[in-house]
This record gives structure tokens, C-alpha cells and sequence, in this order.
């Protein structure tokens, strides 16, 4: 193309040069995440949940009657973020790298994706046992729900980029697809490792992961 626009994205560590044909469609390509579609319009970010209506009549052109509208900080940037409902931008707000995350009767659930848990939920089923707390998720204080603690531990955890296990009660920190992660999670033990404190959500605890290098981006990268 002989225009373009470029911008440079730290993923744990690896810079990737992102380019699109113009400055509206790289925002909306930053902004998403798993099971929404996002587009810049009129300066403003229109969050939809993927396989919705809502979605299928924006992609026809055709505009909502309704819907909430937010000021949220959104890669570093303060924008304002447009969607078919409030819950629907505090869903896509609170949603995290290997984690699903909606908000039902004003509390918000998470899992871990593709969990069985989640799909019971998303087939309209309740979940006989399940663990709550409170945290304060972008600046709200919130209460959420899973189907046990070490899934909430787990995501309030989660940073993109990084694979996050909680192992012994203590939370592990890998890149995606490592050696490492496949070692620990299959019941093994590393002969090397580190250990620091790290604060999580509020909450100093203990952390873990293969090297040093790893716990330094983890520490730095949103």
C-alpha cells in the first residue's frame, strides 16, 4: 500500500511491528480481545460481543437505538468506549488473556477458556458450588465469582502475553508455549527457578517462573 500506518507492541518482551491501512483500524485491531469485535467510529470505540445482533445490524450500517458509553483508559490511552450495554463494556474491560469474563446479575464471572464450567454457564446452566471475593477490577471495587479460587487467583494474575498456573498455592509465570510451562503443568518440577514478591491486584504474593528476565517483563508490561 502506498500509505499505511505502523506501531510498535511489546508482547513479553518481543517487539512485533504492527501495520494497517490507516490509523482508525490499527486502534480497533489494539483494542481487541477474545470474543469481541471492536471498530473505531467517529472517534469513539464500539465494543460488540462476536455473534451478536447488535454486531450483525453494525455491520450492516445500521445504528443502535440504545446503548452506554465510558471513559476508560484503554492501552495507555483515554478513550471513550461505546457498546450495546454497560455490562457489555465492563465485560470486554475485565476480559484477560486465557480467560473469559462477563458480568451476570451485576457480578462478574470468570474462567478459564474452554473450561467446563464456562460452558455450562453459557448453556444457561448454574453452577452448584462455586467461590466469590471482592477485588477492585479497573478501579471498581468488584465482586466476582468462578467456579473455585484458584481461577480468580489465576486471572487477577493475568497479563498479556504471559501464561499464568497456580501450583502449590504459589502462582508460576511462563511464556506461552515454553517447555517450562509444559513440564510444571504435566505434575514436574524445574531444577532451576525464581521466587519473588510480587503485588498482585492489592495483594503481595509470591510469585514463580523459569528466569529472571521473566518476572522483569511480567513486573513492567501492563
Amino acid at each position: 500500500m502506498a500509505k499505511h500506518v505502523t506501531k510498535l507492541k511489546n508482547v513479553a518482551g518481543k517487539i512485533t511491528i504492527i501495520k494497517a491501512p490507516d490509523a482508525d483500524t490499527l486502534k480497533g485491531y489494539m483494542a481487541l480481545k477474545p470474543g469481541f469485535s471492536t471498530k473505531i467510529q467517529s472517534g469513539y470505540l464500539w465494543v460488540y460481543r462476536v455473534g451478536s445482533d447488535e454486531l450483525e445490524k453494525a455491520n450492516k450500517g445500521i445504528e443502535l437505538a440504545k446503548h452506554a458509553t465510558a471513559i476508560e483508559n484503554i492501552n495507555g490511552r483515554v478513550v471513550t468506549v461505546k457498546a450495546p450495554s454497560q455490562e457489555i463494556i465492563r465485560s470486554y474491560l475485565a476480559t484477560k488473556d486465557g480467560f473469559t469474563a462477563f458480568i451476570k446479575k451485576g457480578y462478574l464471572w470468570v474462567f478459564r477458556n474452554n473450561s467446563k464450567e464456562l460452558a455450562k454457564m453459557q448453556e444457561g446452566q448454574e453452577l452448584v458450588k462455586h467461590t466469590t471475593t471482592i477485588r477492585n477490577i479497573n478501579g471498581r471495587a468488584t465482586t466476582i465469582k468462578s467456579s473455585d479460587k484458584e481461577t480468580i487467583e489465576c486471572y487477577l494474575a493475568a497479563k498479556s502475553g504471559f501464561v499464568i498456573e497456580l501450583v502449590d498455592g504459589r502462582i508460576w509465570v511462563f511464556l506461552p508455549d515454553s517447555k517450562e510451562h509444559a513440564t510444571v503443568i504435566s505434575g514436574g518440577s524445574l531444577a532451576k527457578h525464581v521466587t519473588r514478591l510480587q503485588n498482585i491486584n492489592g495483594k503481595v504474593q509470591v510469585i514463580k517462573s523459569p528466569t529472571a528476565e521473566i518476572l522483569d517483563l511480567y513486573a513492567v508490561l501492563q
